[in-house]
């Protein structure tokens, strides 16, 4: 009867990330409700949508998914491929294609990786799907799990220590300034941009973040008016074809869940059990 009265105010508050109280479909499920109940693109409601990171978002923008390429760029939008393909001289055609990327780890095909940031050795299923790297680097800040299966560590530098920008779960792209120079000499996007220079040197001769910020507007679509504390998906409506409603299926599951981000797991265990004795 509450949901029927069109007079009231529905928003739904949903986090992606969390593993409490999720079925399959749920998230489709609150968008069918807004949808049926009249209540799409109508003021005072909608869904807001929480992740556990604060760049998440944007970390998906930028084509961390095998299923996309920047701009969430899908495989069927063979004009997007083409231009984005024209824009870093080359044919991504040959290169960007459906990828299972779990099966290819289960199978073993996967012989060397470069993890950045992250510890998925720190839980043990893992091991299964990553123990058939032959060569592993690691970019990480502090000695975890992880690091300690790496061939090679490459020191990272802390948000604090560098510039640049993230993207929140509504889109709002947000600038970050360092307080201080970087102990370990170098930027994370320096090193990233050195290492891909030895693959294509004419593709990476950045001078600053701020460099890297304004090829994400030429080549992201999604990108393109990009500014401090502007929100690309503002004023768009559901049905705009620049906007991709990417599928996502989470199922009930066990709630307990490791912690994968070196800088979560440094506070977990490095700041918090001490503030827990106090």
């Amino acid at each position: 009867d509450m949901i029927s009265d069109q007079s009231k105010k529905i928003i739904f508050v949903y986090n992606i990330d969390s593993r409490l109280e999720k079925s399959s479909n749920d998230l489709k499920a609150i968008g069918n409700i807004q949808s049926v109940t009249g209540r799409v693109s109508s003021p005072g409601n909608g869904i807001i949508v929480l992740r556990n990171y604060s760049n998440s978002m944007g970390v998906f923008d930028m084509g961390v998914s095998p299923q996309y390429l920047p701009g969430q760029i899908k495989y069927s939008e063979k004009g997007e491929i083409t231009s984005l393909g024209k824009q870093w001289g080359m044919d991504l055609s040959g290169i960007f294609k459906p990828l299972d990327l779990s099966k290819k780890l289960a199978m073993g095909e996967i012989k060397a990786a470069f993890i950045f940031g992250e510890n998925p050795f720190n839980e043990t299923e893992n091991f299964k799907l990553l123990s058939s790297f032959e060569f592993l680097v690691v970019n990480q800040m502090f000695i975890d799990q992880t690091s300690r299966e790496a061939d090679v560590i490459l020191p990272a530098s802390s948000c604090i220590e560098q510039d640049g920008s993230y993207t929140n779960s509504d889109t709002r792209i947000q600038k970050s300034k360092k307080i201080f120079e970087p102990e370990n000499g170098m930027e994370n996007w320096k090193l990233i941009s050195g290492l891909a220079s030895r693959f294509e040197p004419s593709g990476f001769n950045f001078d600053s973040s701020d460099d890297v910020f304004n090829e994400i507007k030429e080549v992201n679509r999604l990108y393109r008016d990009a500014e401090d504390n502007f929100c690309w998906n503002s004023g768009r409506e559901i049905s705009d074809p620049g906007i991709v409603l990417y599928e996502t299926i989470i199922d009930t599951i066990e709630q307990k869940k490791h912690s994968m981000l070196y800088s979560e797991e440094y506070y977990n265990s490095k700041i918090r059990y001490n503030l827990k004795r106090f």
